[in-house]
């Protein structure tokens, strides 16, 4: 008979709903809230931005977001290589390329630059579709973990997309066209520049530290965990791979619906 597996972070992932949890979670948040504010408002202020450059609003749709796709793609399998070799080291990274990306969208003169910048916009978002999902599960406890994950993520790219909608509309009323496009654009680097500084103040989480550093010493500092290294075996994709394609399958006509929803 196969003996049942051993979960030596148990202790942990036992532990009840907490402010860290809760931390962890809007802080994760974050990234979608740019996400969804970003792909959206590109979509309010299309007319002004045509205006303004006298290109065709479907070339100038087709540069917005096929750039932030195509970084949104690279972004993920570049920092989904490089999470394992740490998740703090690069959670904030990502915040960084987003602020950067939004921000300076405010300053461009050319429909060129603002696809470079919003190619660069992605990376950072395509980076945080692998990161904040990823440490907000291994932060997680094991019972509020999936309600976590959700406002993390479908609640927080909605809020991002409302926010987008309600900043273009009342900003609308005070600001020329010319300058709106611009202050509505930049605004997309708030909620990334708000947590670049708490996200590198949080320490790695407990799962890389066993898993995969196997640092059981600092495991103990900054968690309060008494556990011996642990050897972890090859993975089993024949049972992992069928669930994987699911997930992404569903994951991809949820993304093709609200994407399509935002922009029409």
């Amino acid at each position: 008979m196969q003996e049942p597996f051993h979960n030596p972070l148990k202790d942990y992932e036992e532990k009840k709903l907490s402010l860290f949890h809760i931390k962890t979670t809007l802080i994760a948040g974050a990234g979608q809230i740019v996400d969804g504010y970003d792909l959206t408002v590109a979509a309010l202020i299309l007319p002004a931005l045509e205006s303004y450059f006298g290109s065709s609003l479907l070339q100038l749709s087709t540069m917005l977001f096929a750039s932030i796709i195509a970084g949104n793609i690279l972004g993920a399998l570049i920092f989904g290589y490089l999470a394992k070799h740490g998740r703090k080291r690069f959670y904030g990274i990502d915040a960084m390329l987003m602020v950067f990306g939004a921000l300076f969208q405010a300053f461009i003169t050319s429909p060129y630059q603002l696809v470079i910048l919003r190619f660069l916009l992605g990376l950072g978002i395509g980076a945080d579709y692998v990161l904040s999902p990823l440490i907000n599960a291994e932060y997680a406890n094991r019972k509020d973990r999936g309600k976590l994950m959700a406002i993390s993520g479908g609640f927080m790219w909605n809020l991002g997309a409302l926010l987008s909608v309600i900043a273009t509309l009342s900003l609308s009323s005070i600001l020329p066209t010319d300058i709106l496009w611009r202050v509505v654009l930049a605004l997309g680097s708030v909620p990334a520049l708000l947590v670049v500084y708490f996200r590198r103040k949080y320490p790695e989480t407990p799962h890389y530290l066993l898993f995969v550093k196997g640092d059981v010493e600092e495991l103990k500092k900054k968690y309060g965990l008494n556990v011996n290294k642990v050897s972890v075996g090859k993975v089993m994709w024949n049972v992992i791979l069928p669930t994987l394609l699911l997930a992404a399958l569903t994951w991809y006509f949820f993304d093709i619906s609200a994407y399509f929803s935002a922009q029409t």
